[in-house]
């Protein structure tokens, strides 16, 4: 990887072997990675290690050290996109093409089932920078979002997390979004979340 460099080639190659693998860690060594493509994974290829946590995880050396970075055309949609399954993300960032792309998400789950670990990660540049949408519990640990139009998305079925955040220059540092469900509606919102945001420069909405 390098500053210049397009790697979407590298990347595709080491995601077709982690989803031949079943799963375990996709590894970013430190350096900025470039990437035309968006990626979109499915409960079909991955299946839980143990219950309880993902057995798939998005790993770099540090979130200032492994950039995984989207250069490609997309300007609606989301960079990686995971249905039906959670993917952990540790020690790495995400960069996008600026927050005035709205419509462009860094990480969106859907239906994620198991709950979710994301840890020390950087999400920046983005319409939005993580939508965990559909995961009923989870952990955000040292999370960091920063430059992004909305930095978190807390949406439809997310109960129950543990959040510690910092984010700054985002113009809203969460957002909480609530789709019109017909079942159950009783938790069809955030509910029983504690978040804990340091060095919040932003609004909240």
């Amino acid at each position: 990887a390098s500053s210049t460099a397009v790697d979407s080639f590298a990347i595709s190659n080491a995601i077709v072997a982690w989803t031949n693998m079943g799963g375990g860690v996709l590894y970013f060594p430190a350096g900025e990675y470039h990437d035309t493509n968006n990626h979109h994974f499915s409960a079909e290829t991955y299946l839980g290690e143990y219950p309880g946590w993902p057995a798939s995880t998005i790993r770099g050396d540090g979130f200032t050290a492994s950039t995984w970075k989207y250069t490609g055309p997309m300007t609606t949609g989301a960079f990686i996109q995971c249905n039906g399954f959670n993917t952990a993300i540790r020690d790495i960032g995400f960069e996008g093409p600026g927050k005035t792309v709205q419509d462009l998400t860094g990480l969106y789950t859907t239906n994620g089932g198991f709950p979710a670990l994301y840890e020390n990660f950087l999400f920046r540049d983005w319409g939005t920078g993580l939508n965990p949408e559909g995961i009923a519990g989870g952990r955000i640990v040292s999370g960091n979002f920063d430059d992004n139009y909305v930095g978190l998305m807390l949406s439809t079925y997310m109960d129950g997390w543990d959040i510690t955040f910092r984010a700054n220059r985002n113009n809203f540092a969460i957002e909480q979004h609530h789709y019109d469900v017909t079942y159950p509606a009783d938790i069809s919102e955030p509910n029983s979340a504690r978040i804990y945001g340091m060095g919040i420069q932003n609004g909240v909405v």
